[in-house]
């Protein structure tokens, strides 16, 4: 899936380099950190470009207006799984870009982009739940009332 991120570029951290294991040739890998605006509040994604080519390509400086396409992976490693977050390509605003053939459009986010509540909760009363609606947070059933579902083991 394509998730497309616009925002600054806030951070660049140094380049890591390394050997292959497996094909014994040398690998590339520059980290970015991208703060974009989302409802009331920033918010920051870290990415990371591969390959000493696109690094070079992409030449992503600290301070630049940027839209990153992202790629999320899960991926195992020694110590349990992590995502891998990479960039793929980098869109500078008023640049042109003309689709390369059989480039797919972008996915819309199957997440809704809302912020954070407009007020803060301070000085506000909690609701008491309508007839027929569970209470949050749950309260513990009284001794012999049955829970309406087996508990988990």
């Amino acid at each position: 899936m394509d998730i497309v991120f616009t925002g600054v570029i806030t951070a660049v951290l140094p380049m890591q380099q390394g050997v292959s294991q497996r094909t014994g040739q040398p690998w590339y890998s520059q980290s970015y950190l991208l703060c974009y605006e989302q409802g009331q509040f920033p918010k920051s994604v870290s990415f990371s470009v591969f390959g000493q080519e696109k690094i070079q390509q992409f030449a992503i400086q600290q301070g630049e207006q940027l839209s990153v396409h992202l790629n999320i992976e899960a991926k195992q490693g020694q110590k349990g799984y992590f995502n891998d977050v990479t960039c793929w390509k980098v869109e500078r605003p008023g640049q042109v870009q003309q689709p390369m053939q059989g480039q797919q459009q972008p996915v819309q986010s199957p997440f809704p982009q809302q912020g954070y509540a407009q007020q803060p909760m301070q000085g506000q009363q909690m609701q008491q739940p309508m007839p027929g609606q569970a209470p949050f947070p749950p309260q513990q059933p009284m001794q012999g009332q049955q829970l309406p579902f087996p508990p988990q083991q």
